[in-house]
């Protein structure tokens, strides 16, 4: 009878002990990663990311935020995320080109970004930097997913025409340096790019379908038309002369 009575005692003593393994086993592994853009399961990361200076007037500098997200649990404390940079990856220099800021993933969160401040130099005009870093361990964060720990930056002061640009053709018309400027700058977005499938879309990232830029379209006519009859005027810092022709001389028009 002794035993019996005891036996439940010692499953009570032994669950207990369980629980605090795996208590104990947890501590320590919270994960970091960078995030993904978008939640759609159907859209995969992205470490290769982009920025011009060109379109955006005398900025002399740009903060670039890139998300972050943990595997664990939240704290009651900010807890610092530990970045290093890709020297093989990277021709942007520190201090020069680019400045990184303290990360944290906030108190209470499970989600944070890096900031890292791209500065706008006249090597820009005519050269394009690269910025490659990784996340690492450190006393807060064990490393996430391998393929989402790095994140690359290229920048520059000058623009290229988007891919796709034959997609949105018919409603952007002809492609040219002046144009593109004039899109960034009334859309007041930092870059543009196109898909052309409508699942596809992701606004926060200015990946845009087909159909979105048809409402661009019906815009940016409407906008242009008035600037170049004086009907409206000019937003404050832009950088245009109307009517509005581009660097080969030729009206710049939105079919």
């Amino acid at each position: 009878m002794k035993i019996l009575r005891l036996f439940p005692v010692f499953l009570l003593l032994f669950a207990i002990g369980c629980e605090k393994e795996k208590v104990h086993a947890f501590l320590g592994e919270d994960r970091i990663q960078f995030a993904k853009a978008s939640s759609n399961t159907s859209i995969v990361y992205q470490e290769n990311l982009g920025f011009s200076f060109a379109g955006k007037g005398a900025i002399t500098e740009h903060e670039m935020i890139i998300p972050l997200v943990i595997a664990g649990r939240t704290a009651s404390v900010d807890r610092q995320v530990a970045i290093e940079v890709v020297p093989e990856k990277t021709t942007a220099q520190e201090g020069i080109d680019y400045i990184i800021e303290e990360s944290y993933i906030p108190a209470g969160a499970n989600q944070g970004h890096v900031k890292i401040k791209l500065l706008n130099t006249k090597a820009l005009e005519t050269e394009t930097k690269s910025l490659s870093v990784r996340l690492v361990a450190n006393d807060n964060f064990q490393e996430g997913l391998q393929k989402q720990l790095v994140s690359t930056i290229s920048f520059y002061n000058y623009l290229v025409m988007p891919p796709n640009w034959s997609l949105v053709s018919r409603s952007l018309g002809d492609y040219s340096l002046v144009k593109h400027e004039f899109i960034l700058f009334y859309l007041d977005i930092p870059s543009i790019a196109f898909t052309a499938d409508p699942k596809e879309e992701d606004l926060e990232n200015h990946l845009y379908s087909t159909t979105t830029v048809g409402y661009f379209r019906i815009q940016l006519r409407s906008i242009l038309r008035d600037l170049n009859a004086g009907i409206i005027e000019p937003k404050e810092d832009d950088p245009f002369t109307y009517p509005l022709k581009d660097e080969k001389g030729v009206d710049v028009v939105f079919p």
